[in-house]
């Protein structure tokens, strides 16, 4: 039985910065863009799914799983209620990348935070947080790494190493 674990978020935004739900935020820019509290939640055997604790107002929703292309729905209102159902979301096939991180001497880096940019490169062309991202992997004790899950199309990669400087890698 093949069954696909989906990751969900939820985050509450403001109205006029629809930002990722999933990409990483500093305390910063909280006043400005949202919120740092962040519902998340896995779906069961039949792809069902629910939050608990959210209140009604304006919300970011992202869902993720390896092999499928991220699905993003910024400004999705969520009204007062007991129980409200989004609906039904389909995904499409994404891409997936892996590589090697290596340092200096050629030597595999472990623990390389690799991010998604929030880019336009990475897909998105009316938000961005330069030097941010949405988390996708973190590499082995060999430096690799596989990002399971990214939309068809440009690609924006970030990789954030303790006591390196950050570098980033873009492709289509």
């Amino acid at each position: 039985e093949f069954r696909r674990v989906l990751f969900r978020s939820i985050r509450p935004m403001i109205r006029w910065a629809r930002g990722p739900a999933d990409a990483e935020m500093s305390a910063a820019m909280v006043g400005t863009l949202g919120s740092l509290d962040r519902h998340e939640t896995r779906t069961d055997v039949d792809g069902r799914f629910e939050f608990s604790g959210v209140d009604k107002g304006l919300y970011a929703l992202a869902i993720r799983a390896r092999g499928l292309a991220p699905l993003r729905r910024p400004g999705l209102s969520i009204p007062e209620h007991d129980e409200h159902d989004l609906g039904q979301f389909e995904l499409e096939l994404g891409v997936m990348l892996s590589g090697r991180v290596v340092g200096p001497r050629g030597a595999g880096l472990e623990g390389v935070q690799v991010l998604a940019a929030v880019s336009e490169a990475g897909g998105f062309p009316r938000f961005q947080l330069p030097g941010r991202g949405i988390p996708v992997a973190v590499t082995d004790p060999d430096g690799r790494f596989e990002v399971g899950s990214l939309v068809p199309g440009s690609w924006h990669l970030l990789f954030d190493a303790p006591d390196h400087r950050p570098q980033e890698l873009r492709g289509v």
